[in-house]
């Protein structure tokens, strides 16, 4: 098989790969073994880059022994502004989900954990609904830790 891309497609592919690479490991300390299986595709598809036109995209590191992204390529506002927006929603959603979690073990209690799926989901939105709409209207601000 045998695909085509243009230059700027290409470009947008290691883009791709450089925000799934960073969604990986931009929490890890040390290595994640569990990611060893799409190293030598990364590698694969970051070997083309100079012969595709788009050298500035990435770079060999002499030290790693590998390829690996360049600033040009994690250094840009489309970059910057996809990962914002991930980690903005992220934590949004996030916290309303684990508070909701949380709410729906204190009003259920054992039972949460004996219901169908279907009425546990919808036990869980109830309070999601709640919290979502809490922090749309108020942030953090009414946000606190009781001692």
């Amino acid at each position: 098989m045998k695909i085509n891309f243009t230059k700027k497609e290409f470009r947008d592919l290691l883009e791709l790969i450089g925000l799934t690479e960073w969604m990986m490991n931009a929490h890890l300390v040390g290595d994640a073994p569990q990611y060893d299986r799409y190293a030598p595709l990364v590698q694969k598809l970051f070997a083309l880059a100079e012969e595709m036109g788009c050298e500035d995209c990435v770079h060999h590191s002499r030290k790693l022994g590998r390829f690996v992204p360049s600033d040009e390529l994690h250094d840009n506002e489309r970059f910057r502004a996809i990962i914002e927006n991930y980690d903005f929603h992220n934590f949004w959603s996030g916290l309303a989900d684990r508070l909701a979690v949380r709410d729906a073990k204190r009003l259920h209690g054992e039972a949460l954990s004996q219901m169908s799926g279907a009425d546990r989901v919808e036990a869980i939105a109830e309070f999601e609904d709640q919290w979502i709409k809490e922090f749309e209207k108020h942030g953090l601000e009414r946000i606190g830790v009781l001692k």
